[in-house]
């Protein structure tokens, strides 16, 4: 990444990460950007890599936690469906635990995160009022 070109480095800093996301070996990813594993061992090292590496994996992930969360009323439906149709009364009690312990726990993730951002704006209005 020697270009003094900022789209261009961009650009390369994209390739790695796109590289390493899709690689299962450093040495694959290498092979595919066609460097050196060396090469690819110094620009990993490099804030622009690290950063566009980091944002590839948020991106990655949060386009994962979307398809998760489209599913999940599917799945609740069809845990409910089975929970009243099944002639198993173990099936019955598997869904309804599943349910009540997913529900529960899907609660006390929204409570946090509700608190969390409270705690955040608190802090955020202390330093801000304190300048």
């Amino acid at each position: 990444m020697s270009s003094t070109n900022g789209v261009e480095q961009s650009d390369r800093a994209d390739a790695i990460a796109a590289a390493m996301l899709t690689c299962p070996l450093q040495r694959d990813a290498a092979a595919r950007l066609g460097i050196s594993t060396d090469t690819l061992r110094r620009e990993l090292r490099k804030p622009e890599v690290q950063a566009a590496c980091s944002e590839a994996r948020r991106e990655l992930l949060a386009g994962t936690i979307g398809a998760l969360q489209s599913s999940m009323l599917e799945a609740i439906q069809v845990l409910q469906r089975l929970m009243r149709d099944s002639e198993s009364e173990w099936m019955r009690h598997q869904c309804a635990t599943t349910l009540l312990t997913q529900g529960l726990r899907a609660v006390e993730i929204f409570d946090t995160e509700q608190r969390l951002a409270r705690i955040e704006s608190m802090l955020e209005q202390y330093y801000t009022d304190e300048n």
